[in-house]
């Protein structure tokens, strides 16, 4: 008897039907549908937001070594991440570097065989995946002693423009789904970090 009650017990049990594995399979389908245009806009975001963090701390730290050293620390894009490129696209990296205050003034190039000059690199960053950086022009920046900005600044400040551009897309983007980032640095070298305006673009 106890055998026949298990035997009827194993019977009854049911797997996963074919019609039950389809259309649970189609439900993850359209769910992945859903959800994957809305993961993508987070992944772009957080790229944005790396890069314009990265850039941040590059440029606090060169202020802050400029005045530790009493020296002329600049930051120039970068291809190769040994000399300044003279561009304002900042896509393909940026080096941070010092020299000495001296008659030349501050604004110089990065040149590795002026160490007479006390020119020493400290930072070389590598182009962010997937971002445009622009700068306002394709000029050195430079910070003094006192940590300001060794330049005069048209309208009071310096801004650097950090966008979405993935691989095969034609330009970058600023949108409310994906907003670009706008870092400014005032005449006195302070750094202020806000999202693009809606209809700003980002060149």
């Amino acid at each position: 008897m106890l055998v026949n009650a298990m035997h009827m017990h194993c019977g009854r049990v049911k797997g996963v039907t074919l019609v039950e594995l389809m259309v649970t399979l189609a439900v993850l389908a359209v769910l992945m549908m859903v959800a994957a245009p809305g993961f993508s806009s987070v992944m772009k975001r957080q790229r944005v937001n790396g890069a314009a963090t990265q850039l941040r701390a590059d440029l606090a730290y060169a202020r802050a070594e400029a005045v530790s050293r009493g020296s002329f620390v600049s930051i120039c894009a970068s291809s190769t991440g040994q000399s300044c490129s003279k561009s304002q696209d900042y896509s393909t990296g940026w080096i941070v570097y010092s020299y000495r205050v001296g008659s030349a003034g501050a604004d110089q190039e990065y040149d590795a065989s002026k160490s007479s000059d006390g020119f020493q690199l400290l930072r070389a960053t590598d182009a962010p995946a997937g971002v445009s950086v622009h700068a306002a022009d394709g000029n050195v920046i430079s910070y003094g002693q006192q940590g300001q900005i060794k330049r005069d600044l048209a309208g009071g400040g310096y801004d650097f423009l950090v966008c979405s551009f993935p691989p095969g897309t034609e330009r970058p983007e600023n949108s409310s789904y994906v907003p670009g980032s706008d870092l400014r640095i005032s005449g006195s070298g302070i750094l202020i970090l806000s999202s693009m305006k809606a209809d700003a673009t980002c060149d």
